[in-house]
């Protein structure tokens, strides 16, 4: 194997920046023992070890192939090459799904661009990097900060999404070990499918946000949403929102406010109309744009949900508590002009369905 030979076998599937990464691993693989400089070309015993190691090697072994794919290099990496890598890695995961058609219903036309979502998504992800003494690292300081290898393999560690990220794109990339039962499991709950929005409207989610919300829900409830209300096709009334999401099941909402800001929550038991608060402690905030981050329970209070309307004396109103996923009804409250829900169902093991709320206000 050559770089120039990968090209032609791997450009389609893959991205060009992330095949010279793979390249840059797989020629970093030392077979004499002896710390040479890697060789141009790749032998077949290098990219099997190569395959060995990043798949199903121990920490040390999967850590130096993935220091040669972020640096060719030796020594610690800049924060900025550490960024590079990830968004490579981000881009070639949605790009390999989208050639391979794994995202299940999901498209790059029926979604918000994804350029935003890696950049989001990869920030979120650097932002778990960890310096020596345990503190995390500044996002406007960490492009210029140097890190070493412990921290990388600790980074790697907690962060399960780089692992999961670089199994897809060697599976489903090179197109090798995809088809076996065990390992096809990288990708099963990764994306969830989509139901009921194709050639409707376009998500407010993105394919990496997608990606992140749903590692987030319980397992249980990863595999399969499904548009329940949207305002561009079902109008903004509150009573009509209420008639599609009481007793659907968990549910995700997303909203878009006039500042372009858009952010929501997963509500983790049916919606009920009542003048209490309702859900658990697995229900979640979220921000989609302009960061990518989810908010879990802090153990404050037990104001998960609230859902109530018609009443002349109780607050009327879809609500998530803390109020940054408020639908309000009535004179004094600003109702979205746009507004999206999903159902989100369970694999064919019967499990509890899950529904995903999503709601937009745009100006």
């Amino acid at each position: 194997f050559e770089l120039f030979i990968s090209k032609y076998i791997f450009f389609e599937p893959l991205p060009e920046q992330m095949t010279v990464r793979l390249y840059n691993g797989m020629r970093s693989v030392d077979l004499t023992g002896k710390s040479s400089a890697p060789s141009e070309h790749i032998a077949k015993e290098q990219f099997v070890i190569f395959m060995s190691n990043l798949l199903k090697g121990n920490a040390d072994e999967k850590i130096t192939i993935i220091m040669r794919m972020i640096s060719t290099t030796e020594g610690p990496v800049k924060g900025k090459e550490i960024q590079e890598f990830t968004e490579d890695l981000i881009k070639a995961v949605v790009h390999v799904l989208s050639y391979r058609k794994e995202l299940k219903g999901w498209n790059l036309e029926n979604t918000r661009d994804s350029a935003g979502g890696i950049k989001a998504l990869s920030s979120q992800l650097l932002s778990e990097l960890k310096l020596a003494d345990g503190t995390k690292a500044g996002s406007p300081q960490l492009v210029e900060m140097d890190f070493g290898r412990s921290v990388i393999e600790d980074w790697v560690y907690r962060v399960p999404q780089i692992s999961a990220f670089l199994s897809v794109v060697i599976r489903q990339g090179l197109h090798v070990l995809h088809s076996l039962p065990d390992q096809t499991k990288d990708i099963v709950n990764l994306v969830p499918g989509c139901k009921g929005i194709k050639g409707r409207i376009v998500s407010l989610f993105d394919i990496p946000s997608i990606i992140y919300i749903n590692s987030h829900l319980p397992a249980e409830l990863q595999h399969k949403w499904r548009l329940l209300f949207s305002s561009k096709l079902h109008g903004e009334s509150f009573s009509q929102l209420c008639a599609h999401i009481v007793n659907k099941g968990p549910c995700i909402v997303i909203l878009k406010d006039v500042d372009g800001f858009i952010f929501g929550g997963f509500a983790s038991r049916s919606w009920e109309v009542k003048p209490q608060f309702q859900g658990d402690n697995r229900c979640f905030l979220f921000s989609v744009f302009p960061s990518l981050a989810v908010y879990t329970y802090t153990g404050y209070n037990d104001h998960y949900m609230y859902l109530n309307h018609g009443q002349q004396t109780m607050p009327n109103g879809l609500l998530r508590y803390p109020s940054v996923v408020t639908f309000l009804d009535g004179r004094d409250a600003a109702k979205p002009n746009a507004a999206n829900l999903f159902k989100m169902e369970p694999s064919v093991n019967k499990q509890k369905p899950v529904s995903c709320i999503s709601g937009t206000r745009q100006s």
